[in-house]
């Protein structure tokens, strides 16, 4: 899991940043732990179906 701070290395294309938006406004899921998180795993459920490697 990426905390708040972790640099992420490569680019991300607009349709990418729109569903890093969507995925960001479903908030963060609750544990027992800690029921009103700020960091953490989405509350909405979250699939990578592909990811691509450009060699430059």
């Amino acid at each position: 899991m990426l905390q708040c701070g972790d640099p992420i290395f490569g680019s991300v294309d607009a349709a990418g940043l729109a569903t890093l938006d969507r995925i960001a406004a479903g908030g963060v899921a609750p544990t027992a732990d800690d029921p009103a998180p700020v960091d953490g795993a989405p509350a909405l459920p979250v699939r990578i179906h592909r990811a691509l490697r450009h060699h430059h």
